[in-house]
């Protein structure tokens, strides 16, 4: 079967959620099968869109720019705004945070190419074998909405038998 490398990846975290769940023995069984099937190709992608070690230095650097620059609480722990840092002198942190830009400027490009690269290569197509369809009939009753559009491509309506 031939899916898009972001649906692959998509298809990795699902199997991963439902190896969790309490299911019957066929369902198990195709979920244990496919995640086999496509881990080595969901391994790579997961490798190539890590940032570089530079990067993270990068964000860690941002990371404490923000946090010393944060208001505090009575304990000394910077307050925020959901994920933003409630920073009073927001010219001063904009003037350093462009220094740390500055510094690793070509980190930074590095990054923005390998992401816009890796973009492109999830529309790719990719041949997976070795994959189990299950029934329909055998999907868990208690399933999401995001884990039953995963599995889409592999259900099958099996008829009902006449006697």
């Amino acid at each position: 079967m031939k899916f898009t490398n972001r649906k692959i990846l998509e298809m990795s975290i699902i199997f991963e959620a439902l190896a969790q769940k309490q299911v019957n023995v066929r369902f198990a069984y195709a979920m244990a099968k496919n995640k086999a099937a496509i881990e080595k190709q969901a391994k790579i992608l997961r490798e190539a869109s890590m940032p570089s070690t530079k990067y993270l230095e990068y964000e860690q650097k941002r990371v404490s720019l923000g946090r010393e620059m944060a208001d505090k609480d009575e304990k000394g722990k910077p307050l925020a705004d959901g994920p933003l840092f409630r920073i009073p002198d927001i010219d001063k942190f904009n003037e350093r945070w462009d220094e740390l830009k500055e510094e690793y400027k070509e980190v930074i490009k590095a990054r923005e190419k390998q992401l816009k690269d890796f973009e492109e290569i999830m529309d790719k197509q990719v041949d997976i074998k070795g994959l189990e369809t299950v029934a329909f009939e055998d999907l868990p009753e208690q399933i999401s909405s995001a884990e039953m559009s995963a599995l889409m491509p592999l259900i099958i309506k099996e008829e009902k038998k006449k006697k």
